[in-house]
């Protein structure tokens, strides 16, 4: 099993959008937009995200999957795609609102970087808010995507 550029350059591309779409001042435009305007702009990354997955050889639709490390694989990259690009989450939350996070509902931790926020601050609960969201928002999608590429044996080609 080897790593291609191309997915190397997802990998990377996610971490940058992680790193990106966490940021404060990201996490304060998205607060003072109304939901509808919100939806379209979540949506409009989404469209942008699966035009460029393709249009790099990355998804394709016929892809098969033959074997169920391969399935943990595209599980393990959908998964790092949502941590990077839900933004219902306690970390948001602490941006936009503040703390204390005692008062938030149990859903915010119940989404993709909801549970990867609260393993992180239980393993290292006095760590800086900032060293917290890199942990969360870049270097834990960027190795969880790095290791379902690694999962999905056969290489996608681009047509």
């Amino acid at each position: 099993m080897k790593i291609t550029f191309k997915e190397l350059q997802f990998v990377g591309v996610l971490a940058l959008a992680g790193f990106l779409f966490s940021s404060r001042w990201w996490i304060l435009f998205l607060d003072s937009l109304s939901p509808v305007k919100g939806l379209f702009v979540y949506y409009g990354i989404l469209l942008v995200f699966l035009f460029l997955l393709s249009r790099n050889g990355l998804i394709l639709w016929n892809f098969k999957i033959n074997k169920p490390l391969q399935l943990l694989g595209l599980l393990l990259i959908t998964f790092s795609f949502f941590v990077v690009v839900n933004w219902q989450n306690p970390y948001f939350n602490i941006v936009a609102d503040g703390p204390p996070l005692e008062s938030m509902s149990n859903i915010y931790f119940q989404s993709e970087n909801g549970v990867i926020w609260s393993f992180w601050t239980q393993l290292l609960p006095s760590s800086d808010t900032s060293f917290l969201r890199v942990l969360t928002f870049i270097i834990t999608p960027a190795a969880l995507s790095l290791l379902g590429a690694l999962l999905v044996e056969k290489k996608i080609e681009i047509l």
